[in-house]
């Protein structure tokens, strides 16, 4: 039986890599005949449009060619499957807070507001602070206290309390 392992092994790896040249193929081939593509448009505007058509897997994302709307596809996946871990293939760290922020409500679990690395960021407009914000949503969501204490900012905590208090008066 020994003997046969390997062989066994070798087979395996080899289907396992098929099916994924498939996949990408067939990304390839929905990413070609997309009606995006008969737009005339640049290059940014065709990728934009491609996620806005039903993708479903990792795969079709890897065939956009700018790297800021690849990442944003990424994070679109893992919203529709609810998969935490393809929010680790998104290298932007704001993108990736984003996607771990709105997996964080669509499941109600604070421990991925926990997740966020940035703080506050000035979008231009104003001062976001996507992680206290995170857990301000999930309380109010939940309607429970102890998720403002688990913030370190005493301004967002006690913030985040006057909102459940004004939250559960009704």
């Amino acid at each position: 039986m020994k003997k046969f392992q390997p062989f066994i092994f070798a087979i395996f790896l080899i289907i396992a890599c098929t099916e994924q040249d498939q996949s990408l193929e067939a990304a390839r081939m929905l990413y070609k005949n997309s009606p995006c593509q008969e737009s005339g448009w640049d290059q940014r505007s065709i990728d934009e449009c491609y996620i806005d058509t039903n993708l479903t897997q990792i795969s079709e994302c890897n065939v956009i060619r700018t790297k800021y709307i690849r990442e944003w596809c990424y994070k679109k996946i893992a919203i529709v499957k609810n998969n935490t871990e393809l929010c680790e293939e998104i290298k932007d760290q704001l993108t990736k807070d984003k996607c771990y922020g709105e997996l964080a409500r669509l499941r109600k679990d604070y421990s991925l507001c926990e997740k966020l690395k940035i703080e506050e960021y000035d979008d231009g407009l104003s001062i976001n602070a996507p992680k206290s914000d995170c857990f301000i949503d999930i309380a109010l969501l939940t309607k429970d206290r102890s998720v403002c204490e688990k913030m370190n900012d005493s301004y967002f905590e006690q913030r985040c309390l006057g909102l459940i208090a004004s939250a559960t008066k009704s």
